[in-house]
């Protein structure tokens, strides 16, 4: 599994999550967790690694709190992992910070849910 987060709230979010989920199931999978922040993701070496996670991880998450929209260099790793790998049995997770909107589905929703349809990745959108 891997975390690309941009605030400390939206990776504490990710990690309850990847904490739940290996406590869940630790007697059937092997749970490790990669983090990282957004802003690492604009050093090409350091999202070309990420991205090398990420292929071979089950689970991606993408925790920010800021639904409106992704950084561009957290949108292009995004599409180099989905490109390069071929996650055909990952999923992507949306954790975004609910903003106090009756409506659930933010702009980072709709981009994550396009991109994972583009590739027929299993899309899991979520609010914290």
């Amino acid at each position: 599994m891997i975390v690309a987060y941009d605030e400390a709230a939206a990776q504490q979010h990710a990690l309850r999550l990847f904490d739940h989920l290996s406590r869940s199931f630790e007697s059937r999978l092997e749970f490790t967790c990669t983090q990282c922040r957004f802003d690492q993701l604009a050093h090409r070496q350091f999202a070309s690694e990420a991205s090398a996670v990420a292929s071979s991880a089950n689970l991606v998450i993408i925790g920010t709190v800021h639904g409106e929209d992704l950084p561009s260099a957290v949108k292009k790793w995004i599409i180099h992992w989905l490109e390069q790998s071929h996650p055909s049995n990952a999923a992507l997770v949306a954790a975004v910070k609910n903003t106090g909107q009756n409506n659930d589905t933010t702009r980072v929703h709709a981009y994550l849910q396009d991109a994972a349809n583009q590739v027929g990745v299993s899309f899991f959108p979520g609010v914290f």
